[in-house]
């Protein structure tokens, strides 16, 4: 028969995203009332491996899709990620040994974990970088090492707390300004570049108008 066209996507999302996509999007939630659910999963799925990125974990990652990074990853077993920005990998610290594919203090004799406190076994930041959590994460260990007097998500200080006790929060998620397009973080403050249309910088350049 003639096909159905339900409605225009343009959208950056995984294939394990897919179910609740079309159980939330307007224009799925109109196809799903059309041809059911499950034809609409097998659609998008298809239109994903049909025009998608494959991609590919380092060992001790697991996939966390995002929007502008279809290959975005995060590390487990409490290793970290590196470099902290565009990270491709997921390494153990230097002071740190790998036991039992597990990151974390023990002595040499691996089966013997080294009776340290709880902080003692918290994992490190490289120096200038601080331990944020990861707003939202839902796995493993929900934190992240961030400069976050330049970066966009954790300006100025971090947005969440780790769950190590990092330092307070108090930091700006750049891009969440309303209406902004472009935008850095700079010496820990947001610098809006440009604004969505209609909108426009303030002449302090740290929102949209």
């Amino acid at each position: 028969g003639k096909p159905y066209v339900a409605g225009h996507l343009d959208v950056g999302i995984c294939i394990s995203q897919v179910k609740i996509f079309v159980e939330s999007h307007n224009v799925t939630e109109a196809a799903v009332k059309v041809v059911g659910e499950a034809k609409v999963q097998a659609t998008v799925t298809a239109m994903i491996k049909g025009a998608g990125t494959d991609c590919s974990y380092p060992q001790h990652a697991e996939p966390s899709c995002a929007p502008d990074d279809p290959c975005n990853f995060k590390c487990t077993d409490g290793f970290l990620a590196m470099p902290s920005k565009n990270p491709t990998s997921c390494q153990c610290p230097p002071h740190q040994r790998v036991c039992d594919g597990v990151c974390g203090h023990f002595h040499m004799d691996c089966g013997k974990k080294a009776p340290l406190s709880r902080r003692q076994n918290d994992p490190k930041c490289a120096e200038g970088l601080t331990m944020c959590g990861v707003p939202e994460a839902s796995w493993g260990q929900a934190y992240k090492c961030v400069d976050t007097t330049s970066d966009s998500l954790t300006c100025g200080g971090c947005v969440k707390a780790s769950p190590f006790g990092s330092p307070s929060t108090g930091g700006v998620n750049c891009r969440g300004i309303p209406q902004v397009d472009d935008v850095t973080c700079e010496e820990n403050s947001c610098i809006v570049h440009s604004c969505k249309d209609g909108y426009m910088v303030t002449p302090a350049n740290d929102w949209c108008i």
